[in-house]
């Protein structure tokens, strides 16, 4: 029988519950016995702690305004499923999503009573996503990874066009380990023989594992390096490669780097740029796909585009990072002490900061740093009002009474007993958090910003009461 919309988002999303995390050997059978649907296209394959989302979506973004047809696999959704698979910008409508699934779930239960396990959650949308990109007029495939990189579902293709690796931080530790260069190793295993990769260059101990793992791939490494200037980040590249004829020094105010001519002109081209959306990280993201685009299609594509690339991004808006739902309310998906650190700087380099109260709605799940993210928020002292509330979902909940302990031992061990200290509130009802965040606005004649932040869940819920 075939499945409506309905009855197949019903199963996908009853898969946890029931299915398991499986080996890529298993992946790889299962989308072999799907035909290898979509391996005539061309990957770009993105993995990291943060940001791999938001360049993603530039990767995207900046594909699609040079004319190319694009297919994106995207994690996680924040209201529905279809957000994780898109065509040329748009999410997959329902009944594309249901004829993929119902290609798909004969192979699922065919692979299960053979005892070889049903797909998991996240295997079965792969598939459902490259039978999609099968029967779609696609040139490429940008693929984000779910968990870690080296065994994640994605990493079935050999020979992607590039791979690229955002910031890496500490996160998902029980799985992927719970040091920087355990986690680097596992978002490093993306990277393919020869095949070139651009990687986010502000933690040392990672970029002496990617370095290590690309150089043994003979890979070519790009990395951008990140750094202050004034209230902005600047990012500057640098090619490791053997040829050094091209190359000239520029000053970034502190030390001089060696910086490629043409890597110059993309630094100055992003340096320039006046992205609408709030998030020090979000250049430091671009970048990563600006040297993408500019090594995949070369130097006279890229300067061909460069205005049309200008006007695009600065009116990019990417759905729940540092996006403004409504005036003065803001949601973020930072969700782990790195991106709450980000979050944090960006509060404090914003025009607004000295003039307006800002307030936090936060909740997290059980299986998060939670404790750190805490601690990231308060050190600085910029927060008046936190508003503390609970993620419904089952065994990852994280009490919202555990929640405000934290909150109030952490306060104590921050703070002095001569200091005023930041009011907080809890309430398990996320609806309810809401409401108390909008009638403080409203009593402060929207002299405050609220901020909603420490789980993407806890973003798609509020949305959903939009």
């Amino acid at each position: 029988m075939n499945y409506s919309y309905t009855q197949a988002i019903e199963y996908i999303l009853n898969l946890p519950k029931f299915t398991i995390k499986h080996p890529l050997s298993h992946t790889k059978e299962f989308i072999k016995r799907l035909g290898n649907p979509a391996f005539e296209k061309r990957i770009i394959h993105i993995a990291g702690t943060n940001g791999k989302g938001s360049t993603c979506r530039y990767m995207e973004t900046l594909l699609l305004k040079r004319g190319s047809k694009v297919g994106s696999f995207f994690s996680p959704h924040l209201i529905k499923v279809n957000e994780r698979i898109r065509i040329n910008g748009i999410d997959i409508s329902d009944e594309d999503f249901t004829n993929a699934f119902n290609q798909v779930l004969p192979i699922a239960l065919e692979m299960e009573e053979e005892k070889l396990g049903h797909p998991s959650f996240f295997e079965f949308l792969f598939g459902i996503f490259l039978k999609a990109m099968y029967s779609s007029p696609v040139e490429y495939l940008i693929l984000e990874t779910g968990l870690g990189g080296r065994l994640d579902a994605t990493n079935i293709f050999s020979k992607p066009i590039i791979t690229i690796i955002t910031s890496i931080g500490l996160d998902h530790t029980a799985i992927l380990g719970d040091t920087i260069s355990e986690i680097a190793n596992e978002k490093a295993g993306i990277i393919m023989p020869n095949v070139p990769v651009i990687f986010d260059g502000s933690n040392i101990e990672a970029n002496k594992v990617i370095e290590k793992v690309a150089n043994e791939k003979n890979s070519n490494t790009y990395l951008s390096l990140h750094h202050k200037i004034n209230k902005i980040k600047d990012l500057l590249y640098i090619e490791n490669s053997e040829n050094k004829l091209d190359e000239n020094y520029i000053s970034n105010g502190n030390e001089e780097v060696i910086v490629p001519n043409d890597f110059a002109l993309l630094n100055t081209f992003i340096q320039q740029l006046k992205l609408k959306q709030k998030g020090i990280y979000q250049k430091n993201n671009l970048s990563l796909a600006i040297a993408a685009i500019y090594l995949i299609f070369g130097k006279e594509d890229f300067l061909h585009n460069k205005i049309k690339y200008k006007n695009v991004l600065e009116n990019f808006v990417f759905p729940g990072r540092m996006e403004e739902i409504k005036p003065h309310i803001f949601v973020d998906g930072a969700h782990n002490p790195e991106a709450i650190r980000g979050f944090v700087e960006t509060i404090k380099d914003l025009d607004t900061y000295e003039k307006a109260k800002q307030i936090i709605i936060f909740s997290s799940l059980k299986d998060k740093d939670y404790k750190t993210m805490i601690y990231n928020l308060l050190k600085d002292k910029i927060f008046d009002y936190f508003i503390l509330t609970e993620i419904p979902d089952g065994s990852r909940t994280l009490s919202v009474s555990i929640i405000e302990e934290t909150f109030y031992n952490t306060i104590n061990s921050i703070y002095n007993s001569k200091e005023k200290t930041p009011q907080v509130i809890s309430t398990k009802n996320i609806r309810d958090a809401f409401a108390k965040g909008e009638k403080y606005i409203q009593e402060k004649n929207d002299k405050c910003d609220l901020y909603i932040i420490g789980s993407l869940y806890l973003v798609g819920d509020i949305k959903q009461l939009l």
